[in-house]
């Protein structure tokens, strides 16, 4: 029939009792009223004829037991279609089944037919419509499982949509989220360069985080932390350079006015010399 299987066994059973079990019983059932209608009318049946009511009755209750299992098979899956379809179902077997046996009866099995073609048809028109009603259950229950599947699927669908777009939300506070901290390190990373640039090496970076970024900041704040430890120590040499070049100074100033001390009195010395050397000569 080309039509898409219902993934429910409720609605499998009921779509497959709807389009494919239950026409033929109808279609059996007429024709079966059709051909013993004509029978009764000559008033004599032929073995032919006898063989051809009884192939239909054998066709008609054939296809009813699979209608039967199809749809307790159906009730089983949901119970709750039970009051709904189990009345049907009972009435249309029950007169199926009465309906049989009265045509095998009062058709097939006499040899002289006396029944009246009015009463036949009528009593065969009950069964016949007991099966319509059945089949007009059973498509208003098939109806009712599928609108109620598609409201599910839609419900479904809903909880599958707004997953996404919750989703799709989470990305992107994710991606926001990544670029916020791409930028802050970055900033930071400039901030620290442009501290060195100026010979503020007091600077410091909390990093967290195990990232590019917080890497590229941790390599920053030891390279800064590194050239401030050594120009820490340049600096400490330079001041024991200038202190030992103040004791230096201190030295020499000293020597010099030992020296100029030695000299006066080499001068007071040579002075004295002088005059005992004029002393002597007079």
């Amino acid at each position: 029939s080309g039509l898409v299987l219902h993934p429910e066994p409720v609605g499998y059973f009921l779509q497959d009792v709807a389009l494919r079990q239950m026409p033929p019983v109808a279609e059996a059932m007429a024709r079966l009223r059709g051909s013993a209608m004509g029978v009764l009318s000559r008033g004599d049946a032929t073995t032919t004829d006898r063989a051809q009511l009884s192939a239909l009755v054998r066709q008609a209750r054939l296809q009813a037991e699979a209608v039967d299992k199809g749809l307790k098979l159906a009730l089983q899956a949901d119970p709750a279609l039970r009051d709904r379809l189990g009345p049907l179902l009972e009435a249309a077997t029950s007169r199926l089944r009465d309906g049989l046996a009265y045509a095998e009866s009062r058709v097939i099995q006499p040899q002289a037919l006396d029944e009246k073609p009015a009463t036949w048809w009528a009593q065969m028109t009950q069964v016949i419509d007991a099966q319509y009603a059945l089949a007009d259950g059973v498509r208003d229950a098939l109806a009712l499982v599928m609108t109620r599947h598609a409201d599910a699927v839609k419900l479904r669908l809903l909880a599958e949509v707004g997953g996404v777009a919750l989703l799709m939300v989470l990305c992107l506070w994710i991606i926001g989220s990544v670029g916020h901290q791409m930028v802050q390190a970055v900033d930071q990373a400039v901030q620290l360069a442009e501290a060195v640039a100026a010979g503020d090496l007091s600077r410091q970076v909390v990093v967290r985080g195990q990232d590019e970024s917080a890497r590229m900041l941790r390599a920053l704040d030891g390279m800064a932390r590194s050239l401030s430890t050594t120009v820490s120590t340049v600096r400490d040499n330079a001041s024991q350079v200038a202190s030992a070049s103040a004791q230096i100074a201190q030295g020499n100033l000293d020597l010099s006015t030992r020296t100029e001390q030695q000299a006066s009195a080499l001068q007071q010395t040579a002075a004295s010399i002088e005059e005992l050397g004029a002393t002597v000569s007079h």
